[in-house]
């Protein structure tokens, strides 16, 4: 063995993040898509549903013609929302971030949204980027690596690749892995 070139013990997920094939890239980004879009809808009409339920409960007929407009607008709005919500959710455990996410911002939306409808989006908006930030970091999908080596020593800060009290190769402390593209 090439003491330059250290071995990673195969079958440790501390030292070598899981291999991500292009599928899991794929499903990860139209996840992410599927979310944004429909969570723009579903706001929409849930502020305009309770706009209708509130102000004019005899207005059901113009509430059957504007409803499905309104989702479609929604929609778009959703489509607008990736344009930060893919940097902030790229990389993170999707079931966590979206419960996070999705979790406040749709029923902040719905509700300020029923009484003011850009207040409601601008609410929303917000909820988005401060929950997605939030997830961003705190459900990341690949851990750091340890920084202690087997013997016990606590190689943080050490620069070189090799652990100084027992001369172990440590190849994860050269360029730790935080997250996946």
């Amino acid at each position: 063995m090439n003491p330059t070139t250290p071995a990673t013990p195969a079958g440790d997920p501390l030292r070598t993040p899981p291999q991500r094939g292009r599928l899991s890239a794929w499903r990860d980004l139209a996840a992410i898509i599927l979310a944004s879009i429909l969570a723009g809808g579903v706001m929409a009409f849930g502020a305009v549903t309770l706009y209708t339920a509130w102000a004019d409960p005899q207005g059901f007929v113009s509430f059957v013609w504007w409803a499905p407009r309104v989702f479609a607008a929604g929609c778009a709005f959703g489509v607008l929302s990736l344009a930060y919500l893919i940097p902030l959710l790229w990389g993170t455990r999707l079931r966590a971030s979206f419960a996070l996410v999705f979790g406040v911002s749709v029923p902040v939306g719905i509700l300020i949204g029923a009484g003011l409808p850009p207040m409601g989006a601008l609410a929303a908006f917000i909820a988005q980027l401060v929950c997605g930030a939030a997830a961003h970091h705190r459900f990341p999908k690949f851990k750091c690596a340890p920084t202690t080596c087997h013997c016990g020593y606590d190689c943080t800060g050490i620069v070189g690749g090799v652990c100084p009290e027992c001369g172990t190769p440590r190849p994860h402390a050269a360029a730790p892995q935080h997250r996946s593209p």
